[in-house]
């Protein structure tokens, strides 16, 4: 037997399992506390910051892309860009497409 099998095997007799359980009941506490918290459909999520702020300027982004649009070369990659952008935000805030 060598050095690390020695070294195993005494740490294994060292285990006190009373501290073992002591130990995995630590960690089911901890679990449960971090519990993923529930979102409900339709709820925005908390947290996201400055959902209002865009719920306001939502209708003068949407229109500002048809300008966007007619900029030349880029124009119609940014406006694509942006309309990802507000989807993504659309989603994150819960703001109904169709305003």
């Amino acid at each position: 037997m060598n050095d690390s099998e020695k070294e195993l095997q005494q740490a294994l007799a060292d285990l006190d399992e009373s501290k073992l359980d002591e130990h995995i009941a630590a960690i089911e506490s901890l679990r449960s506390s971090r519990a993923a918290p529930t979102i409900t459909a339709g709820a925005a999520i908390p947290g996201v910051p400055y959902c209002n702020e865009y719920k306001t300027g939502r209708v003068i982004l949407k229109a500002a892309l048809k300008f966007i649009e007619i900029i030349p070369i880029i124009g119609k990659k940014v406006a694509k860009l942006i309309r990802l952008l507000m989807a993504i935000a659309d989603l994150l805030c819960v703001v109904s497409s169709e305003r």
